[in-house]
Parts: structure tokens; sequence; C-alpha cells
């Protein structure tokens, strides 16, 4: 299983050298997925840096969604459901 996580991580940083991801465009289902996967690999490895990215990415997700008057402000607060991560501990 380590093995697994290994690439995973791997991967993640190559996206991010690259500004692939969570730099490039925003797509709501890539930045859910990326989401998971942040707090997953923070469940996983009880690494702070993965649970602090995943903040990052809803402070970035809100910040573009209440410029874009489509969504207006109903994703105000989200970043509270990644605050309350540590429940998964």
């Amino acid at each position: 299983m380590l093995q697994d996580i290994d690439y995973v991580v791997n991967k993640l940083d190559w996206m991010r050298h690259r500004r692939i991801w969570p730099n490039g465009l925003r797509y709501l289902w890539t930045d859910a997925f990326g989401l998971v996967l942040l707090v997953s690999l923070y469940r996983k490895l009880g690494d702070l840096r993965y649970l602090d990215a995943a903040e990052q990415l809803v402070a970035e997700v809100e910040r573009v969604l209440a410029g874009n008057e489509a969504f207006g402000s109903g994703c105000d607060g989200a970043g509270v459901a990644i605050k309350e991560a540590s429940i998964f501990n």
C-alpha cells in the first residue's frame, strides 16, 4: 500500500511542479477530486501539509467562485468543512 501512496504523492508533486494542478484553470470536478485526495493523504500519513493544501484549495475555489456571478454567494464559508477534517483522525 505504501508504494501506491508514494506513486500518488510523486504524481501530485509532478502536477504542482508543472503548474497543472492546483495552479491551472479551475474545474470543480478536478478540485473536488483533489480535495478528496489531499484529505485522504492527510488521514493516511498524518502530514499536516496535506490538510493545509486542502484548506488552500478550498480558499482558492471560494475566491474564484465569489467572482463568478453564476454561483453568487452560495460558496461562502465552504472552507468550514475542511477545518473540521480533524474528525477523520
